[in-house]
């Protein structure tokens, strides 16, 4: 429950500073005194949604703190680790939220950097915040469904169905996406098979490209080629004197020194290795001849090839053969790519067939589950309704199954509540239901009922008591009482027959100070509580009348407490 409740430059609040125990909380006064920022406060701890608009004018920032004490303690350690907070150092839980102008916004968990997902997480199940608008919010059919499932504790066999159904929805996405590539196959697949095959054709080797053009340069120039070698040969061994004759004269002479001074030997070896080398290049010059030829036919063959690999590379945008080779694996990796998809069309459509088996139990338990829940939900709504001067009332909890055309995220249930406020009235759906009187009634039943279901330890209405008065007030207020057992119960309110059955009472007032306007809150001695409760009775006229009423209320809220 929340022990204590810290506020400060909140709206028209400057500074507050509350403690709580167990049981029913009430806060009155003026309407625009601030009762509802009380609420705001404590939603803000729940991860509500927080404006700059909230911090009081002429101030930099608003800060709300609220001190917990979990009714289960390692429960509390649980959740914490859950979210990632540190577990509790005492049997506590502190909650801090900062909202300053700019981007400087703060959220801390026993003093630890938290997140507004942690605090939503933290709050969800702790505190349970009911505002006035609940009750045409309860006229959606989301919001019926949600409480249903609430009511019948089905967030485990809920969890599961969502589990398989996003798998399920994941599964036909890629199985549309692969059916739209298959789609596109037969046009890309036959120009992927023809351009595989053309590269294929063409028996492209690493380097083919410049051994061709080399080659082709020789045969282009054979006769001169044939004619240097042969004039390079002749100088080397025919000519009269030639090289090589000229060459051996020089090494006998060398010789002949080489015998008188021996400092000459290494003259004559290198003279030596000379003739060898020219007898070498002799020979390759003589081999070359014989081997050049005017070939025009191969030359032709040559330019055919290499014209090939021009247009090849030009097609495909590439700049060499190496690049055409690679385009060619290229090409057949995306045709065996093609070929996968209709393997994983084929897997996909093996696996939603089982995916939609496994479907079908799951949102047949849920199904089966809810028509229960809605069974056992409207029976106890209608006893509350008749212990709210209801007993004509007529409710029913509408659940019917779609089927596996309409799956969606919270299953394939279409969930209505219906009422007949009057004997012989027929049923009609909420969101006819035009008495808000009504409406305030049915929600604070079905709250009672869920309150009762879930035990959630910390409840607060805001003003939910809208369009009622007189004897049924005083019956909300009885239910209000009631529900507040063994929890801690926040309830705002402009009607003193629910506010006299207040364990703890509150006033919210405003004053001007030093210029400002300020919001005051403070509890309520029973001799307060009486001129409050006057105040609610007769407005600003308080007469005798209405103070013997006050105590009248007063008593007989002090009774029901008892």
């Amino acid at each position: 429950m929340i022990k204590e409740l810290r506020i400060s430059s909140v709206a028209i609040i400057d500074a507050v500073e509350l403690s709580f125990d167990r049981g029913l909380h009430v806060f009155t006064g003026e309407t625009g005194a601030g009762k509802s920022i009380i609420v705001d406060a404590i939603g803000l701890l729940c991860g509500g949604r927080a404006a700059a608009d909230l911090i009081r004018t002429g101030c930099d920032e608003a800060v709300v703190e609220a001190r917990l004490e979990p009714p289960d303690r390692e429960a509390a350690e649980r959740r914490l680790r859950r979210i990632g907070i540190d577990p509790l150092s005492e049997p506590a839980i502190v909650l801090r939220r900062v909202i300053a102008r700019g981007d400087r916004n703060r959220v801390a968990v026993n003093g630890q950097m938290a997140t507004v997902s942690q605090l939503s997480q933290l709050a969800e199940g702790l505190i349970n915040i009911h505002g006035q608008h609940d009750h045409y919010l309860l006229r959606a059919p989301t919001a019926q469904l949600e409480l249903l499932d609430r009511y019948g504790s089905l967030d485990p066999l809920l969890t599961q169905y969502q589990t398989l159904y996003r798998r399920y929805r994941a599964a036909e996405e890629e199985r549309a996406r692969c059916e739209a590539a298959q789609r596109e196959r037969a046009q890309r697949g036959e120009l992927l098979e023809f351009q595989a095959k053309e590269l294929a054709g063409a028996g492209l080797r690493p380097g083919e490209e410049e051994a061709l053009g080399e080659e082709a340069t020789r045969l282009r120039h054979a006769a001169q080629l044939a004619g240097s070698a042969e004039e390079s040969y002749r100088l080397l061994y025919e000519e009269d004197p030639s090289l090589l004759g000229q060459l051996a004269a020089v090494q006998k002479l060398a010789a002949r020194i080489a015998q008188i001074d021996p400092t000459m030997e290494s003259a004559t070896a290198q003279l030596d290795a000379i003739s060898i080398q020219c007898k070498e290049v002799a020979r390759l010059m003589r081999d070359y001849k014989a081997r050049l030829a005017d070939d025009p036919g191969r030359l032709a063959e040559i330019d055919d090839r290499l014209t090939l690999i021009g247009r090849l590379k030009k097609k495909f945008g590439c700049a060499t053969v190496a690049d055409l080779m690679s385009r060619a694996e290229a090409v057949q990796a995306e045709l065996e790519g093609l070929q996968h998809q209709e393997e994983r069309l084929a897997g996909l459509t093996e696996e939603l067939a089982g995916l939609s088996l496994q479907l079908r139990e799951r949102a047949d338990a849920l199904s089966a589950a809810r028509r229960k829940a809605a069974q056992q939900l409207q029976r106890r709504v209608q006893q509350e309704l008749a212990q709210l001067k209801m007993e004509q009332a007529r409710c029913e909890v509408r659940c019917s199954r779609q089927g596996p055309a309409a799956y969606r995220e919270d299953g394939w249930d279409e969930v209505e509540y219906l009422i007949a406020a009057n004997r012989g009235e027929e049923l009609k759906p909420l969101r006819k239901v035009a008495s808000g009187g009504e409406l305030s009634r049915l929600m604070l039943a079905i709250m009672t009922v869920l309150g009762q279901a879930d035990r959630v330890p910390v409840l607060i209405f805001d003003e939910v008591d809208a369009g009622i008065g007189g004897a049924v007030a005083e019956l909300v207020g009885r239910r209000l009482k009631a529900l507040s057992k063994g929890r801690q119960l926040f309830c705002i309110t402009h009607l003193p027959q629910i506010a006299a059955f207040a364990d703890r009472h509150y006033v919210v007032e405003k004053a001007p100070q030093r210029g400002r306007t300020i919001t005051q809150v403070r509890q309520l001695n029973r001799k307060e509580q009486v001129a409050e409760l006057a105040r609610m009775v007769g407005g600003t006229a308080v007469t005798a009348a209405t103070r013997r009423h006050a105590e009248e209320l007063l008593l007989a809220g002090q009774a029901g407490n008892d």
